[in-house]
């Protein structure tokens, strides 16, 4: 997705770089174009940074699949063995 929405920036970019003999009517879309995936980019990132656990208050991933791991636990009088390495923040 990221690549998709990029590539069209940059080929808009490029296009209005390289043409100075074009259009108005073809810059002026070039110009659509561009600012469209600027615009996408701009909501990508909002969507993204909403996402955050840390920036909703919420518990970390890890801390859900231990929790829901716990409850599996419980429900099923069963033992799971959890571990993770690395760091997700």
């Amino acid at each position: 997705m990221y690549l998709r929405i990029f590539s069209v920036f940059l080929y808009a970019l490029n296009t209005l770089n390289k043409n100075n003999d074009l259009s108005h009517a073809a810059s002026e879309q070039l110009k659509l174009l561009q600012k469209t995936a600027q615009r996408s980019i701009k909501e990508l990132r909002a969507t993204i940074y909403s996402l955050s656990s840390i920036k909703n208050n919420r518990e970390s991933f890890t801390a859900e699949v231990q929790n829901y791991l716990s409850d599996l636990e419980k429900l099923n009088g069963i033992t799971v063995d959890y571990e993770h390495t690395g760091s997700l923040i």
